[in-house]
């Protein structure tokens, strides 16, 4: 049996496609080994998934003034002394790196043990840790055309972000179960697990002008929101309220479009879904990589940018509009959804070692 080590952290964003693809490979005979901070949401994942948990300590790079970076080179150091030696110990034929700072001293130390190394970067503009590690990768799966520009000679294949959200998957929300009407559009905010404040707020200030428009709101408030917001809007007709949900494909096949930030995963879901969005980048980004998702949609004519320096009550509402109003030229835009794209990836993996 082949033995894959698996390695991603900081972000959902980073983890579950990780665990998509850790998955695929499993599904294809190979053993997977999950390596990530043992400080981070990816062990509870990773085991609740099935995997076997190597911890490792390490701490992202701040891009801020912080006694927390003294820390730093030395967690990097024991992370990647750690690393090497689970490396050694479990002597896999390959590792997967899916990005974020845990990653990196882990495929620090496969490119020093000469194991192969493939990478999937999720986002427009790639990461510190893809950067630098592609140099020496077999390959690196990209979702954004935009990535080739920042990755060198690297070997790209172009196959999308893997996600659980299925154009296959078509069952919708009943609306008058949660007190929206069955004729109305359907906008769906979207901020994430933690929410979004400043989201949250601009969709308060256009709440009244969206329902005169006979526009609903199905509002992922985030955890920290939500008590809050049900408190002001939870009986009131035309929002459905929710803090967090595994029931995004519903989500998804009932709204008419988005307002959401720029994370890789979010982005792609829209884009399996055919679903047109306003796009309000989160600012403090790493090396601002939300902005440069955003954009590449908005390019491609599925999108609408709107920076949050220049969100206001006015530019929110117009923007809003502006989708609206054109929602079926927008939708042509869309690419046909790629096929599976864990599977696809832990394919192209196997063959290199003449497993499939």
């Amino acid at each position: 049996m082949n033995k894959v080590v698996i390695s991603a952290g900081g972000t959902g964003g980073h983890i579950l496609p990780a665990l998509a693809i850790a998955s695929a490979m499993r599904d294809l005979g190979w053993e997977v080994v999950y390596i990530g901070n043992s400080v981070g949401m990816e062990e509870g994942l990773a085991v609740n998934a099935g995997f076997r948990f190597l911890p490792i300590q390490v701490q992202k790079l701040y891009r801020k003034l912080t006694w927390e970076h003294i820390k730093f080179p030395f967690l990097l150091l024991s992370s990647y002394n750690n690393s090497k030696k689970y490396l050694k110990a479990e002597k896999p034929d390959a590792f997967i790196g899916c990005g974020g700072f845990v990653s990196g001293p882990v495929g620090l130390a496969a490119g020093k043990l000469n194991i192969p190394i493939y990478l999937q970067e999720q986002n427009s503009y790639p990461g510190i840790t893809t950067k630098y590690l592609a140099k020496k990768a077999v390959t690196v799966f990209t979702a954004y055309d935009n990535a080739a520009k920042y990755l060198g000679k690297a070997k790209l294949l172009k196959c999308g972000n893997p996600t659980g959200i299925s154009p296959s998957l078509t069952e919708k929300l009943n609306p008058e179960k949660f007190g929206l009407s069955p004729d109305s559009k359907k906008l769906l905010i979207l901020g994430g697990s933690q929410g979004s404040v400043v989201i949250n707020k601009a969709v308060e200030s256009i709440l009244e002008e969206l329902l005169e428009r006979n526009i609903e709101i199905i509002w992922q408030t985030g955890k920290h929101n939500y008590l809050e917001l049900k408190q002001k809007y939870g009986d009131r007709k035309g929002i459905f309220l929710f803090a967090f949900t595994d029931k995004m494909n519903e989500m998804y096949n009932t709204a008419d479009f988005a307002v959401c930030r720029a994370g890789a995963l979010t982005l792609s879901e829209l884009q399996i879904k055919k679903l047109p969005a306003l796009i309000v980048p989160l600012p403090t980004a790493a090396e601002n990589h939300q902005y440069y998702n955003a954009k590449e949609l908005t390019e491609k004519g599925m999108a609408v940018l709107l920076e949050q320096r220049f969100l206001t009550k006015t530019s929110f509402l117009k923007a809003v509009d502006e989708i609206s109003n054109n929602l079926e030229s927008f939708r042509l835009n869309f690419p046909e959804p790629k096929s599976d794209v864990a599977k696809t990836i832990a394919l192209t993996i196997s063959k290199d070692f003449g497993t499939c």
